[in-house]
């Protein structure tokens, strides 16, 4: 195998080496293709002929097996028409005595004209066999149909009956009419072993195989094999057998004969070394005449060839281009010395258009930079998340802010198609705000485009989904579909979650304001109608009218606190005049101006030994404690004091003061502590303590808007404990 390899290589630089060479080497495969084409068509001729006359030799040889055939059952059907026309057989069909005297010896010891096994016997109108010869193949076959049928019209007839060895045989059924009545008073049956006929020749012609088949068909029903180890390559032929004589046939009949073909024998082996020698000889005949030949037509390319390798290693353009006679040459050193001069030409020109397109290069690829960093800043800076999809809609590329909003990490979506990338968003969404997948919005906003816009595909092209995961951020994702050869879409995705927890806010702080205003106004309409449409004495008129009054107050005390409350909420701060005050002239100025319930003792002050300085809204901080306050005496009916103390500590490296206000009232469960500062939540369910369930709600921003923090602790029948904790100053 190397030397082979190593041969191939010889020969391929040796052809590379020279156009002389390569010319000779196509001249010499040329030479070998054409001996090879004469060499098949010879051997294709030979072949044809030799398949022709072989085919003319077999067709003479199955017509001489036709004959042969013919001849053999004419032989037997014409001795037994004569015996059957001879009038001792009808006389022993009616005379059982002569029969056994002289029939019955004579067809038991009767020989055919042929050596092929074969039968013969007379039978009465029943089928019963009289006499016959001594053969196996002596029967009357009563149960064919064609026995029957000779019965009725007395007529031969013949048919290929299956023998008990296997075999087939020639049937043939011959009436014994009756010449005085002409009615039929038996049948002589005669049968042939066509397998025995056949035997003899395939040795007689020195064939492979003869076999009878059915004409039209390939089914052998008789066959015979001289050679066992005969091979595969047979020819064949065929001739109808009694195709003269169509009524001596049972069906029509053919016999088909086999034969080895062989068409070159042993002359292959002489042939192929003779076309070998001669092509060897002719192909180094042919590279011979193709160098010599080649060298001459091509010195002037040659020649040319060397010029040009000096102007393309010099680059020197002077260099003068040789002459050549007439012809397609001397057309290509023309050519090539206008080329010469062209480049020339055109050689000062060129470097001043490759520095200016250099130029144009560079600055459109400095502005393609430029463009492509300010298009990553601002998908970087963008508070939405972009996810684009390429022409085959796989995620090609997701902004930080995507990944931010959905946990996610770039690696898990770049290069998912849009079922898993819509399969993976929808994994994190909660079940009945679940994102309804790519195609969806993709088909919705198609629709827009073709149909213009209604309610619901406005819903499905911006559709709000709401994730899973901690802080459950609910998101608007929309689509936008691309013309562009690598973007099909962009999806994008808007945090609007701020939006709607103060949409649902809104809705639920108007629900509690309007449910809140509604118990008062209910009680000032009722008892403004009974008024209006009874008469009432003075007691009754008098308690309806503080009812009213009440009630009033009531409502007029939500409203000022929920104006309070939308004030603190709007300006946040805004509106607080900050001075550096002292917590105790605050918390004492606080106390000193509170109405006290009737009845009841002024709050004990535990004064600090320190001077705890504060930067804070005066107004606003007493508000704050004059709420805590108020609700220390309401949730203390039955009395007990309410002491207020002064705290510091330091909280996360800062210091901070607090305003402890403790009572010992009617004191919260862990659960209603959790709901202090709802709005308009009220930890008593009685009704019995008058108040808004806005203070606390109140406090607690005016407190957080300083930078403080409000904490509440309480026990059920003991009492509760609120601190304001504001920086220190």
């Amino acid at each position: 195998m190397l030397n082979l390899q190593e041969s191939l290589n010889r020969l391929r630089r040796w052809r590379a080496s020279s156009l002389a060479n390569t010319f000779a080497l196509q001249a010499a495969f040329i030479a070998i293709a054409s001996i090879a084409l004469v060499a098949l068509m010879s051997l294709a001729v030979i072949y044809w002929v030799e398949a022709s006359t072989q085919h003319e030799r077999l067709q003479e040889k199955s017509g001489r097996v036709v004959e042969r055939l013919e001849a053999s059952i004419k032989v037997v059907e014409s001795s037994v028409t004569a015996l059957a026309n001879n009038p001792m057989f009808m006389t022993a069909l009616l005379d059982s005595k002569g029969r056994d005297s002289y029939v019955v010896p004579f067809l038991g010891n009767y020989n055919f004209p042929i050596a092929a096994s074969s039968g013969l016997a007379l039978c009465d109108i029943n089928g019963t066999r009289l006499a016959g010869t001594r053969s196996p193949l002596s029967n009357c076959h009563p149960d064919s149909a064609l026995f029957k049928q000779v019965m009725v019209d007395g007529k031969t007839l013949r048919e290929l009956a299956l023998l008990p060895n296997g075999h087939l045989g020639w049937t043939v059924y011959h009436g014994v009419v009756f010449g005085y009545t002409g009615t039929v008073e038996g049948v002589v049956v005669t049968q042939l072993d066509l397998n025995d006929i056949l035997q003899s020749v395939p040795k007689d012609l020195d064939l492979s195989d003869v076999a009878l088949q059915r004409t039209g068909s390939t089914e052998v029903l008789v066959g015979v094999q001289a050679a066992q180890d005969a091979p595969a390559n047979l020819q064949q032929a065929s001739a109808a057998l009694f195709k003269d004589q169509p009524e001596a046939l049972p069906y029509p009949l053919e016999v088909v004969v086999r034969d080895r073909f062989q068409p070159f024998d042993n002359k292959l082996l002489p042939l192929g070394l003779g076309y070998g020698l001669a092509g060897l000889l002719m192909v180094l005949l042919v590279i011979v005449w193709a160098r010599r030949v080649s060298r001459a037509l091509i010195a002037p390319l040659t020649e040319l060839t060397n010029t040009a390798h000096q102007v393309a290693e010099t680059g020197d353009l002077g260099i003068a281009v040789p002459k050549t006679s007439a012809g397609e040459v001397a057309q290509l050193a023309m050519a090539f010395e206008v080329m010469v001069n062209a480049v020339r030409i055109s050689e000062s020109s060129l470097e001043e258009k490759v520095a200016l397109r250099t130029a144009q290069l560079e600055q459109s690829q400095a502005t393609n930079r430029d463009r492509t960093e300010q298009l990553n800043a601002i998908f970087d800076l963008s508070p939405d998340g972009f996810v684009s999809f390429d022409a085959e809609r796989k995620v090609t590329f997701s902004n930080l802010a995507f990944l931010r909003m959905t946990g996610t990490e770039a690696s898990d979506i770049i290069g998912q198609d849009e079922a898993q990338f819509s399969g993976l968003l929808a994994s994190k969404c909660l079940p009945e705000s679940v994102f309804p997948g790519v195609a969806a919005l993709r088909l919705e906003r198609k629709n827009m485009r073709d149909d213009g816009t209604s309610a619901q595909q406005v819903r499905i092209r911006h559709c709000l989904i709401e994730l899973a995961g901690p802080g459950q951020r609910v998101l608007e994702v929309g689509i936008r579909l691309s013309q562009a050869e690598n973007v099909s879409q962009i999806l994008y995705l808007r945090d609007v979650t701020h939006e709607t927890e103060v949409d649902r806010m809104k809705s639920e702080f108007l629900t509690t304001a309007a449910h809140e205003l509604r118990t008062p106004m209910a009680s000032i309409y009722g008892y403004c109608e009974l008024l209006l449409m009874r008469d009432f004495d003075a007691d009754e008129r008098k308690d309806m009218l503080s009812t009213i009054f009440r009630q009033s107050e009531l409502m007029a005390s939500i409203i000022n606190e929920l104006l309070d409350l939308a004030r603190i909420e709007a300006r946040r701060g805004k509106d607080f005049v900050l001075e550096r005050l002292s917590l105790d002239e605050l918390v004492n100025e606080a106390v000193a101006g509170y109405k006290l319930p009737a009845g009841r003792e002024a709050p004990q002050i535990r004064a600090s030994n320190e001077t705890l300085l504060v930067r804070v809204d005066r107004k606003k901080i007493q508000q704050a404690l004059l709420n805590v306050l108020a609700n220390a005496y309401k949730y203390s009916p039955r009395g007990g004091s309410i002491c207020l103390s002064f705290l510091q500590e330091v909280h996360h490296s800062v210091g901070r003061f607090g305003i402890e206000v403790r009572d010992h009232g009617i004191g919260m469960r862990p659960e209603e502590v959790a709901r202090v500062f709802e709005r308009f939540y009220r930890a008593d369910s009685t009704g019995k303590i008058p108040g808004t369930g806005l203070g606390m709600s109140i406090v607690r921003e005016i407190v957080e808007i300083h930078g403080g923090e409000v904490t509440v602790e309480s026990k059920l029948g003991e009492g509760t404990t609120v601190t304001l904790w504001l920086p220190a100053a």
